[in-house]
């Protein structure tokens, strides 16, 4: 009973021992971090605790500024959230400490907590050039206010932006001008610096000293007044960057003729200044100079250079450089063309319409010229029927174009002048003479509309076809039956009966034709769609009566005839008589009474 006493005790004691143990190793690094004044042996004890609430305890109770600071340290990398240690923070006054957590931290608004809570301008510069967050590089500059520190920051950090941050937060004007000329400086905080200056003289400065091209031009064009600027400081900044905005702007300010065209002839000039520098140009001379030359000064594509020169050739202003560049075959067409727009010499226009060698260019001419007595003469003499052409679409008095119809080789030049006459003497005139052929009368007759003309050259004319156009032409239904009664064309008759009746064209063109040449069924047909017209209209159903009687007795004769040289006496209708007045047509159909007292 004893022993077993003894056990139980012994095994307590153990127990008791080694959770007093345990205590002991947990409260030992604790009470070290809170009390120890050895920054190493404090920083140890704090390395070695894990629980955050310890951890809390030492950031707010510690006597060693640096074990709080590495007690929120720990917090920081065990809880990303800035609420279990922030009020830690809010214990800490020491400079040191909040600048550490400020270049360390890892979340930004922990960060910004502890800068907000830096008040030592050192510290928070040191945190905007090392801090590990840019942000809180940006947040500590914006805490700045000393020029100085600024100016630091503003050439030394490593972010661009910080700089740019710096360098807006700069007033000093010198400053400012020596951080935009500073061969060590980057571009854009630079840039920022020119922006912020107001001094001209400053402004002119920085424009000659500065090493960026960019930053230059803002310097160059934030001058007020730049018409009275120097002519040899304009010059230095073209020498220092020919291609810059600034030497665009440039060369629009100097008047020195010459300056401006070296510059333009410079080989290492671009486009851009090429172009500032032509539109800059007023010396007639070089721009002559520039149109016969463009392909060696700009070396661009053909159709570029082109553009070029013709905006070359529109500032002159020289007239007889302007006739130079027209009637010199060695230039582009378009070039040409641009410069005849602008000629007024009649006699000039005539020369190019004439002699140019691209057919472009003397039809452009050709369509420019004014001049009546000019444009006669191109239509008359001109080797190029496309001048010609253009010429008489220009012309409008009736006797050139009736001699360039009767005497031009082109049949396109002679149909385009036989349109513009409207004479009524020369179009009758063609219309009746066989000399001029029959397609000048057929032209003619349709311009024409004097029923005595057309009736004559309808009636009297040689030419079947040249009869029909006038038929085409003539109203009058009287005429057309006196014609039609009386010409011997099938085609004619045909003619005037379209004419008379065009809604029976069908039935009168297929039953007279049909009379002629149609099967015996087909007759009939055709006959009976004439005879239902007869009633239509007095004049063509006398005309139309007159000509079907006539082609039926003819093929009642026909047929006779046929009958009697087979062995026969009669005709298939069973008559002898064979009158035009026969009333049976030998087709099985009576032909009714001649209705009309002649």
């Amino acid at each position: 009973m004893k022993l077993f006493i003894i056990i139980t005790l012994l095994v307590v004691i153990t127990v008791v021992v080694f959770f007093l143990m345990l205590f002991l190793i947990k409260s030992i690094p604790m009470w070290i971090g809170l009390k120890s004044m050895n920054e190493n042996k404090a920083c140890n004890a704090v390395h070695k605790i894990s629980d955050q609430n310890t951890l809390a305890v030492i950031s707010m109770q510690a006597r060693c500024v640096k074990a709080r600071y590495e007690a929120i340290k720990k917090i920081v990398s065990i809880n990303d959230n800035p609420q279990a240690y922030l009020k830690g923070i809010e214990q800490v006054t020491d400079q040191e400490v909040l600048m550490q957590i400020a270049q360390t931290g890892k979340n930004y608004g922990i960060c910004k907590y502890a800068i907000e809570r830096i008040t030592d301008p050192e510290k928070l510069s040191k945190v905007a050039n090392i801090a590990t967050l840019k942000e809180a590089r940006i947040a500590s500059v914006m805490a700045i206010t000393d020029q100085e520190l600024l100016k630091n920051i503003a050439f030394t950090n490593y972010y661009n932006v910080v700089r740019v941050v710096a360098t807006e937060r700069i007033t000093d004007q010198d400053m400012l001008m020596e951080m935009a000329i500073s061969t060590i400086q980057k571009y854009e905080p630079a840039l920022t610096a020119v922006e912020r200056i107001v001094d001209r003289d400053r402004l002119i400065q920085i424009a000659l000293k500065c090493h960026f091209i960019g930053v230059m031009d803002a310097a160059f064009f934030k001058i007020d007044d730049k018409e009275l600027l120097d002519e040899e400081f304009l010059k230095t900044i073209v020498s220092r960057g020919i291609n810059s905005n600034a030497s665009r702007k440039i060369v629009t300010i100097i008047k020195n003729q010459d300056y401006i065209f070296d510059v333009l002839k410079n080989p290492i000039s671009d486009k851009d200044t090429k172009l500032a520098a032509l539109d800059a140009i007023t010396d007639q001379e070089k721009l002559f100079y520039i149109v016969n030359h463009v392909n060696g000064l700009f070396k661009l594509r053909f159709s570029e250079e082109v553009d070029i020169a013709i905006r070359a050739a529109n500032r002159i202003s020289d007239s007889n450089l302007i006739e130079d560049i027209a009637l010199n075959n060695q230039f582009h067409c378009s070039i040409r063309e641009e410069m005849i727009k602008r000629i007024n010499n009649q006699a000039v226009l005539a020369k190019i319409a004439k002699d140019a060698s691209d057919f472009h260019v003397r039809r452009f001419a050709a369509d420019t010229i004014e001049n009546k007595a000019v444009l006669a003469g191109l239509a008359n003499e001109s080797t190029d029927p496309d001048v010609r052409l253009t010429a008489v679409k220009k012309i409008e008095d009736q006797q050139i174009l009736k001699q360039v119809y009767l005497h031009d080789s082109d049949i396109f030049v002679r149909e385009e002048a036989m349109k513009k006459i409207t004479d009524t003497d020369i179009l009758t005139e063609f219309a009746l003479s066989n000399q001029y052929g029959s397609s000048t009368q057929l032209l003619a007759i349709e311009k024409l509309s004097d029923l005595n003309v057309l009736t004559t050259i309808a009636k009297n004319d040689n030419d079947e076809l040249v009869r029909c156009a006038a038929v085409r032409k003539i109203k009058d239904k009287k005429t057309l039956t006196d014609i039609a009664l009386n010409d011997k064309s099938h085609d004619v008759k045909m003619c005037v009966f379209e004419n008379l009746d065009k809604s029976a064209n069908r039935f009168i063109v297929n039953a007279l034709n049909g009379l002629r040449n149609d099967t015996l069924q087909k007759r009939r047909s055709y006959t009976e769609d004439l005879i239902r017209l007869l009633s239509k209209d007095a004049f063509a159903s006398k005309l139309f009566w007159k000509e079907a009687s006539r082609i039926s007795a003819k093929a009642h004769t026909d047929k006779f005839s046929a009958h009697q040289d087979n062995g026969h006496s009669s005709n298939d209708c069973g008559h002898t008589d064979s009158s035009p007045r026969h009333q049976d047509m030998g087709i099985g159909i009576t032909f009714p009474p001649y209705p009309f007292n002649d």
